[in-house]
């Protein structure tokens, strides 16, 4: 019975003896995690203290060539054209004239030129057909576009353009192609469209016809209304000069033709306002053109106020000044009246 007694003790003793064991592997874990944790701790307060960490890494040195990804703006001018490189999401838009781009252009370009964006009589083409014709050419919105040419004009329209259907970032660059660094000719549109464009449209940048007839008689809820900009020249809107059945502007519309140094220049009262700013012109054309002009145009830091805050959002009255005037029901300040005019024929008022 001894015997009996003594195998049974030395049986509950190994077992103690496993668990003991168990519970100080347990413990001795327990503790190297609290002190890896507790190391972790002291080494990031003492970072913080010095503001630097323990073994810095020597930064690159940032790129001095311009790159169109350090702009935060997702319309901008360009003052030369940047040294191009092999960049996927980079696509050149060539301006000029479909004939002139295919002969030559610069390496990878689309060739788009204004009037493939409007039909018959100047009208401009929906934007579900301006998007297939990106499409077309390759464009799915998500690129960034570089937009070149010889002529100002057809490179803001074609920017305004691009900006309006949703595409990601719009880069002009405001001089002329230098013929020496052209290539192979440029590429043009597919008969079908190889490429869906799916960038969400700006849409909210467009104010429309009956829109503005509602702003303008105060029918709108609005607590800050948007500042009128006619874009035009100071002869057409002070109805001097005018193609339309009445000369004049949009009441309460302010002139800035986009090529004044108000524009950019100190003291630019109209790109600092905290309210949003519509801009219009003649036409569909000029339109686009202004809007792109406008949405680019960089504001000095000297010619802002302090608490200034972001720039104001800029939208565009497309239909313009043509469409307005042809419809004597609306407004119509500083008004001149003619007989309907004809292509060839234009009205003109002695300022006096």
């Amino acid at each position: 019975m001894d015997h009996a007694i003594g195998a049974r003790l030395r049986t509950i003793t190994k077992k103690q003896r496993q668990i003991a064991l168990l519970l100080v592997f347990g413990a001795v874990v327990t503790l190297s995690h609290i002190f890896v944790l507790g190391a972790v701790i002291v080494l990031s307060h003492a970072e913080r203290a010095s503001g630097e960490p323990p073994t810095a890494k020597p930064h690159k040195k940032p790129e001095t060539s311009p790159r169109l990804g350090l702009f935060q703006s997702n319309l901008f001018y360009l003052t030369a054209l940047p040294a191009l490189s092999t960049r996927s999401d980079l696509r050149i838009i060539d301006t000029r004239a479909t004939d002139q781009c295919e002969k030559a252009s610069l390496p990878g370009a689309a060739c788009l030129a204004p009037r493939d964006l409007f039909g018959p009589g100047g009208r401009l083409a929906t934007f579900s057909d301006i998007r297939w014709l990106l499409g077309a050419l390759g464009l799915d919105g998500t690129h960034e576009a570089l937009v070149v040419g010889d002529d100002a004009r057809a490179r803001d329209i074609v920017a305004g353009a691009l900006y309006l259907a949703g595409q990601n970032r719009v880069a002009v660059v405001n001089t002329p192609l230098p013929h020496a660094r052209l290539g192979a000719g440029g590429d043009t549109r597919s008969m079908t469209r190889d490429v869906v464009y799916t960038a969400p449209m700006r849409d909210r940048a467009i104010v429309t016809h009956e829109e503005l007839r509602r702003l303008i008689a105060g029918g709108a809820a609005q607590t800050a209304p948007p500042a009128l900009i006619d874009g035009r020249t100071e002869e057409a809107y002070w109805g001097r000069r005018f193609a339309t059945q009445r000369g004049g502007h949009i009441p309460g519309a302010d002139n800035v033709p986009v090529s004044t140094p108000r524009l950019t220049g100190p003291g630019a009262p109209i790109l600092t306002a905290r309210r949003p700013l519509i801009v219009y012109g003649d036409d569909p054309a000029q339109g686009l053109a202004l809007l792109a002009r406008f949405k680019g145009a960089p504001t000095p830091a000297d010619a802002r106020p302090r608490d200034a805050g972001p720039i104001a959002d800029i939208a565009v009255y497309l239909d313009g000044w043509s469409r307005w005037a042809s419809d004597p029901t609306l407004p119509v300040d500083a008004a001149a009246y003619g007989d309907a005019p004809t292509p060839k024929n234009e009205h003109t008022r002695n300022p006096a």
